[in-house]
């Protein structure tokens, strides 16, 4: 059984005269909390505009707030979760020490703790940026995986890359995805959510609440080629997977500044 985890990373330079480790402020669960997800993932995702074949781990650490006495700290990849309780941080710099509970309790016992040894990534602003597990105490998946901290829910921040933005089609007719992750079709409007994990599909999709379609969602992919943004309606259960992209899109889309919109 392990018994503790380790977090790594370096800590960047910070100008000519840098910033002494030792002389940072003691951290506390708060500088901590937010949304980390997988750099190289978020980077392919960039880089591919999807999120097909890519794993996007994320953590999401929250600090205790009355009445729980304890934060949490939660592993999730898309298919699944695992948790701990988060007590406290100790040190500062790029050292410090995270105090975790045992997977899946939320009120350890005082000898259910353990210590966790973190050294920690910062901007030249001197937040904190990324961090490295060494272990897989927390989950195998997030060995040697840097993470990041982005600044809103993963769904959010993939939507912004993949989707937001106002577009025309063929026609001259206006589309739109908002960073609220609303859609505005010339038919219709529809608040939606992109796929973090679509590996169930053969393409990227994005869906909304619609109670009659498989899953309780229906289903739209997505394929970016140069600047065009082609949409696909969708089949289930097909021989090529369980979520099938149509071969040919309903709609292709070109991009356009709002301000040169009438």
């Amino acid at each position: 059984m392990r018994l503790g985890c380790l977090v790594a990373a370096a800590l960047l330079p910070f100008g000519a005269s840098g910033l002494a480790a030792a002389g940072a402020p003691p951290l506390v669960l708060a500088d901590l909390e937010g949304t980390w997800v997988s750099a190289p993932g978020l980077k392919w995702v960039e880089t591919n505009r999807s999120v097909r074949g890519v794993a996007l781990q994320q953590v999401e650490i929250t600090p205790g707030r009355p009445p729980e006495a304890y934060g949490l700290i939660v592993f999730l990849d898309g298919r699944g979760r695992s948790w701990r309780a988060i007590k406290e941080v100790e040190g500062s710099g790029d050292s410090i020490r995270l105090t975790l509970g045992p997977s899946g309790k939320r009120n350890p016992g005082p000898k259910e703790w353990i210590r966790c040894r973190v050294r920690v990534e910062r901007d030249r602003s001197g937040r904190l940026a990324s961090i490295t597990f060494l272990d897989g105490s927390l989950h195998e998946a997030l060995v040697g995986l840097r993470l990041t901290r982005i600044g809103a829910s993963l769904a959010a921040h993939l939507n912004r890359v993949l989707l937001a933005g106002t577009y025309v089609d063929a026609n001259g007719a206006r589309w739109e995805f908002s960073e609220g992750q609303q859609a505005r079709w010339p038919d219709r409007r529809f608040p939606y959510d992109v796929a973090i994990d679509a590996t169930e599909a053969d393409c990227p999709y994005f869906s909304t609440p619609d109670r009659g379609q498989p899953g309780g969602e229906q289903r739209w992919g997505y394929q970016w080629d140069g600047d065009t943004l082609s949409l696909y309606s969708v089949v289930y259960d097909s021989k090529e997977a369980l979520i099938h992209c149509e071969a040919k899109p309903f709609v292709q889309l070109r991009r356009v500044p709002t301000t040169a919109l009438p």
